[in-house]
């Protein structure tokens, strides 16, 4: 408020940041995510470093891991990382080969969008797990959770039992990268 004399305001006001932590504790990267959803940029992210992928060094690749769009719907998925969009996907698993490694351990949420659709279609050069959305309307994880379609466990994060039920096999799952 101008009439206080102190700050107020700035291009991330009205969002909530996510860090990109890195092992250790430092960051070099953030997402500042609307909460007004009437905001038409909904992600106004730090644009003065490289993109990377939100909570990998954090993920396990030699147990079932994830793969999701999407920073806050990956917050609700036990051992998972975020690529934040379709079209940064393909680039991540250049910069991380051990992704392609342990692709047989891999599913990808894709967001339950056309564009997350048409991502899911991809072809036939690397299998991954995927998830079937099946009768759940809610565009992606976030939305699932808050709308009651995706049930959660005493810590917050989507039953696995309900994931595992949901998710297309390796052998039937396929994107092009």
């Amino acid at each position: 408020n101008p009439d206080t004399r102190r700050p107020y305001g700035n291009e991330y006001h009205g969002r909530i940041i996510i860090p990109y932590y890195k092992f250790g504790g430092s960051w070099e990267q953030f997402d500042a995510r609307a909460i007004d959803p009437n905001v038409k940029l909904r992600y106004n992210n730090f644009a003065g470093t490289r993109r990377d992928m939100y909570n990998i060094d954090f993920i396990n690749m030699s147990t079932r891991f994830y793969l999701l769009e999407g920073s806050i719907d990956s917050t609700f998925i036990r051992n998972s990382a975020a690529f934040g969009g379709i079209q940064h996907l393909k680039q991540f698993l250049e910069m991380y080969p051990e992704i392609k490694k342990h692709a047989d351990k891999c599913t990808i949420i894709w967001d339950n969008d056309d564009p997350g659709r048409l991502g899911a279609l991809g072809g036939a050069d690397m299998h991954f797990g995927m998830v079937d959305w099946g009768s759940i309307h809610a565009k992606d994880v976030n939305a699932a959770v808050l709308s009651g379609e995706l049930p959660v466990d005493s810590e917050g994060y989507v039953e696995q039992s309900v994931i595992e039920s949901m998710s297309v096999s390796p052998e039937r799952g396929r994107y092009r990268i």
